[in-house]
């Protein structure tokens, strides 16, 4: 259904905005060419001041993927990925293989290929996991640290769209816990530098 807009209206009460099957919101109006515009509505967390950030991204510091090395529980760790995937596991082996991985896409498959033997207590633990890694690496490379710090009180989400738990997810509804991890690590710094 197209209506012709003479005068503003609200979108939602008039019916002229739709969700499609792919999540997004649709907005259309006849401007004299049938023309549609489309409008992405994000969540109500996220505006222009928002940070995004990739996880795999490894030329971005602040992603997990990047390869700073630092040390945590006696052993030095190539990228957080690879801590973080390596903790998965109770077997020492296994986790060793992981950290000797040559980068972290490498980490990370090992990890996949070996799912079955997760430790059961993963979901309790992979935020605390996470969180650990991010804030030695922070504490490793003060750079680091500093580029975190300079995001101020802004949102950082985790850009995503496949990943609904670490990410923010293709319709913007994922729980965006890699940016939380970020913002928490934030705090912490700001704490201690005040």
């Amino acid at each position: 259904m197209v209506k012709r807009i003479d005068k503003p209206v609200n979108p939602l009460s008039e019916g002229l905005l739709s969700k499609d099957i792919a999540g997004e919101f649709t907005f259309s109006r006849n401007v004299g060419f049938a023309a549609t515009i489309r409008l992405m509505f994000t969540t109500p967390a996220e505006n222009s001041n928002t940070i995004y950030v990739s996880m795999t991204d490894t030329g971005s510091p602040l992603s997990a993927y990047a390869a700073y090395e630092f040390e945590l529980d006696d052993r030095q760790w190539p990228t957080v990925e690879h801590y973080y995937q390596a903790m998965k596991f109770r077997n020492a082996a296994l986790a060793e293989r992981i950290r000797n991985s040559r980068d972290a896409a490498e980490a990370r498959s090992v990890a996949k290929r070996n799912f079955w033997r997760i430790r059961f207590d993963w979901k309790k633990l992979r935020k605390v996991v996470m969180t650990r890694a991010t804030y030695t690496k922070c504490m490793t490379y003060p750079h680091i640290a500093t580029a975190l710090l300079d995001t101020g009180d802004r949102p950082i989400v985790e850009q995503s769209q496949y990943d609904y738990y670490w990410g923010r997810g293709r319709d913007g509804r994922g729980k965006n816990q890699y940016g939380a991890v970020l913002m928490n690590v934030r705090r912490k710094l700001a704490e201690q530098n005040s």
